[in-house]
């Protein structure tokens, strides 16, 4: 009984010292969340000005409200099977302990690759996190082509998604999906995927799907009624396919970080409700437990007792 009571009271302090730490990993995430916050903040509308440039109304994301059912779905089922190389570009963090945010990602990852390997066509996963690298490298290894980790010790700033523009466009392919979890408020978020057509390729495509020329309207519809100067049209769109990748990327970048930041403060605050739980369940256990102790030793001294009187 007395090492039964020891073995609770051990759990009971080590339970303790668990929920001070998480205590204090959702205080240390609730006060990067507001910087995160006002860099969101900042940065949303240049992104949402991109995404009208260069995505068509159909492809964007639901801002400032929750995604309706028709909507998540339409965005996470649907992929253009019909490119001949798709790009699936995850954004998720470097490190875990904030909930499902990375598994989210990687789940809509897998369902994309799926979605065009059925239809013969070839699916590249580019990963900027270590988390997702890790959840996708077991049964879509083959179709990793490049990952980038320890970029989030810092805020993340427009140079750092630049650097990841690139390496998106040197893997020429003709279509890319960008997946992030978009940030609504403290208590939720929203697994997104960004459509970037490869408008800015060699070979660009006019209204009606015929061959370029010299001086033709190409690239998105929303630009095509606007005239380039100084330089051909093959140049300008390629210029601003590789700034609206970048500026695009930023705004993911920024989203998720704030959407990371929420998830792991509200996981470590159910975490540490979780313990303090835990300790009221064995605080009863070890109660319990001292006192069937006591009344054990009370019956074995009235036993003694009543035997001294009968002798």
């Amino acid at each position: 009984m007395a090492a039964q009571i020891k073995a609770l009271q051990l759990r009971i302090a080590s339970t303790k010292n668990i929920g001070k730490i998480t205590k204090s990993m959702k205080m240390v995430a609730a006060s990067k969340l507001r910087g995160d916050q006002m860099r969101l903040e900042a940065g949303l509308p240049f992104g949402e000005a991109l995404l009208r440039c260069v995505v068509p109304e159909e492809s964007r994301p639901a801002f400032g409200r929750k995604p309706t059912k028709d909507e998540e779905e339409a965005h996470s089922l649907n992929f253009n099977t019909d490119a001949g190389k798709t790009l699936f570009v995850g954004v998720t963090s470097d490190k875990g302990l904030c909930g499902g945010v990375n598994s989210s990602i990687s789940k809509a990852i897998k369902a994309g690759v799926k979605a065009v390997e059925d239809e013969g066509k070839e699916g590249k996963i580019l990963t900027y996190g270590e988390k997702c690298r890790a959840l996708l490298q077991r049964d879509y290894g083959k179709n990793l082509t490049y990952t980038i980790d320890e970029n989030w010790k810092d805020p993340s700033n427009f140079a750092k998604t630049s650097a990841l523009a690139e390496r998106i466009v040197a893997q020429e392919q003709d279509q890319a999906y960008v997946f992030y979890n978009r940030f609504i408020n403290s208590i939720q978020y929203t697994t997104t995927r960004i459509p970037l057509p490869n408008f800015g390729g060699p070979t660009l495509e006019l209204p009606n799907g015929t061959e370029n020329t010299e001086g033709e309207p190409c690239g998105p519809a929303q630009l095509r009624d606007y005239e380039c100067e100084d330089e051909c049209r093959e140049e300008c769109m390629q210029n601003l396919y590789e700034f609206a990748t970048a500026g695009i990327l930023h705004m993911a970048c920024l989203d998720n970080a704030t959407a990371e930041q929420s998830s792991r403060m509200a996981a470590m605050d159910n975490a540490t409700n979780n313990a303090n739980d835990m300790i009221q369940s064995l605080e009863l256990k070890r109660n319990r437990a001292r006192q069937a102790a006591i009344t054990t030793e009370l019956i074995e001294i009235i036993s003694g007792a009543s035997a001294l009187d009968d002798a």
